[in-house]
């Protein structure tokens, strides 16, 4: 019976977590991830890792647009955002130690500004 209140009580304040507390390195094992996915030689322990990259770098793409931050054309394909992302990742390892979120947003920023 303590037990039961004991975990009703914990449930009842559950931890909140933020994009922010990702690390760079965290992000870039899951774009490595995601890339082996991409060209066919993913193993099963890469699915997971893979789909956090997507799921982040969508989250967010779609926080910059909601925002008005970013002003990207109609057709941009999920495919066109993760190699945006990937080709910044990929073209500065010394990157990889910034927080995760400064390793997405600035491709993004870069790649759709608006124009006002």
């Amino acid at each position: 019976m303590c037990k039961a209140v004991w975990l009703s009580i914990c449930l009842m304040f559950p931890l909140a977590t933020f994009a922010q507390i990702k690390t760079g390195d965290v992000l870039v094992e899951e774009w490595q991830a995601y890339e082996k996915v991409a060209a066919g030689n993913a193993l099963e322990p890469d699915l997971a890792p893979a789909e956090k990259f997507q799921s982040y770098v969508i989250g967010v793409y779609d926080t910059l647009r909601v925002a008005e931050r970013v002003c990207p054309p109609n057709n941009v394909s999920q495919m066109q955002i993760f190699a945006v992302v990937g080709n910044y990742v990929r073209s500065d390892p010394t990157r990889w130690s910034l927080p995760a979120i400064r390793l997405v947003q600035r491709p993004i920023l870069n790649a759709w500004p608006c124009n006002r």
